[in-house]
């Protein structure tokens, strides 16, 4: 219960710190117009079709691989789902936490539903995505800077910025502007790694 505890509150508290950003802009922007879910993007896909369901596939399991080999790479240095390591189905309850309300939702909301957003309220489609993209990557990879080599973070940075602008073109493109769909796929990626951990897969990771 003290996991799941300290798991809610923290999760909370990171949504609650990349939302305060975008809930301030649309206060002064856009409040008379539309109400917050439907002006991030937090809503049911316009368009639900198999071209939709088979890229969110396709990049889960995309963003899956990368996080098994960032775990290689670090080598058995921590990471944000190393706290479920061995504790089995009992962790459950706080990897769902951390699944679906930690890391996936704050960071759908601030880079695919508002960043995207509104970049793409000044530029072409394709610049917007690759520049909520490119940040997406370079953020990921600070997190690991002082872990990993220099040519390492590069890699961090360039797939984790190739799969955020993936997820820009699932919603986008394929669903109407809805960040639900990569709102799943970042929580489905997260929660595989959190079962991962909790019942030893990565074990087989060197120096884990």
């Amino acid at each position: 219960m003290g996991l799941f505890i300290s798991e809610l509150i923290g999760a909370l508290v990171q949504l609650l710190l990349l939302s305060v950003v975008p809930l301030i802009w649309w206060l002064v922007t856009a409040r008379t117009r539309a109400g917050f879910f439907s002006w991030i993007g937090l809503r049911a896909p316009e368009r639900f079709g198999g071209a939709l369901v088979g890229w969110s596939v396709l990049i889960l399991v995309a963003t899956f691989v990368l996080g098994v080999g960032i775990q290689w790479l670090l080598a058995g240095t921590p990471v944000a789902a190393s706290k479920f390591a061995g504790l089995g189905v009992g962790a459950l309850p706080a990897i769902l936490v951390f699944a679906f309300v930690g890391t996936a939702l704050g960071e759908e909301i601030f880079f695919r539903g508002f960043l995207l957003k509104r970049f793409n309220s000044a530029m072409s489609f394709q610049a917007a995505n690759t520049a909520q993209g490119a940040l997406f990557g370079v953020l990921h990879g600070i997190m690991f800077f002082s872990l990993l080599p220099f040519v390492s973070t590069l890699l961090v940075i360039v797939f984790t910025g190739v799969i955020g602008w993936s997820l820009g073109m699932v919603n986008e493109r394929l669903a109407g502007g809805s960040i639900v769909p990569s709102w799943l796929i970042h929580a489905g990626a997260n929660l595989l790694a959190g079962l991962s951990m909790a019942f030893g897969l990565f074990a087989l990771a060197p120096g884990a």
